[in-house]
């Protein structure tokens, strides 16, 4: 083993950086480094293999292992990593980073901890959410502060004036339109059309049409 590897580890540890990569799906991030090799930035191939644990040292390792070769260039290399579904669940993670270039192979120490952005901090609020976290009183005062919303919670009391229709002359819920005798029902888009097919006719709840013949 070369003792330049055992420096890399240190610059490393400095430099590296984490970023969702959208294009690798929910699950993959790009993870960006700079190696340094005999005290200069690395060129050239390098071979990294990556794995996701839950500990500084010792641990439970998490998904499987990944190996990349990326080709170096003033040090900086990107990787494209994913440690597969629920790797990330709020819990602190660590990187375990062996570096292999030729016959030399060396495992990093210590293992580099993956930090949240900003934003990915205060979308981890969101899993501490309870079911029915949210009250009537809360959406009532328009201070919703949780992102689960128990049931019984929305209801008319709750939804402002002219916003939506909350009754068909007095029915609630589901509301089922019939067609009676001599009334015929079409719809066109997002509206029903009531037709009498001949003479007058009288629709339940005070609802009435009338035609010439």
């Amino acid at each position: 083993m070369k003792p330049a590897l055992y420096y890399f580890c240190i610059v490393l540890a400095w430099f590296a950086g984490i970023h969702q990569a959208a294009a690798q799906g929910a699950t993959a991030f790009t993870y960006q480094g700079q190696l340094h090799d005999g005290g200069t930035n690395a060129n050239g191939t390098y071979t990294m293999t990556f794995k996701l644990y839950d500990a500084a040292t010792s641990g439970n390792q998490i998904g499987s292992a990944i190996a990349s070769s990326p080709t170096l260039v003033n040090g900086l290399f990107t990787v494209n990593l994913d440690f597969g579904p629920g790797a990330f669940n709020g819990s602190a993670r660590w990187l375990d980073i062996t570096v292999q270039s030729g016959a030399d192979s060396e495992e990093l120490a210590p293992r580099v901890q993956v930090l949240p952005t900003p934003y990915a901090q205060f979308a981890a609020v969101a899993a501490t959410v309870t079911n029915g976290a949210i009250t009537a009183a809360q959406i009532g005062s328009g201070a919703v502060v949780n992102a689960s919303i128990s049931a019984e919670a929305v209801n008319a009391t709750n939804i402002a004036g002219g916003q939506v229709v909350k009754g068909l002359n007095g029915l609630t819920d589901y509301v089922t339109l019939s067609a009676g005798s001599n009334v015929a029902l079409a719809t066109n888009g997002n509206t029903i059309q009531i037709a009498a097919l001949g003479g007058s006719s009288s629709l339940p709840n005070g609802i009435q049409i009338f035609t010439s013949n």
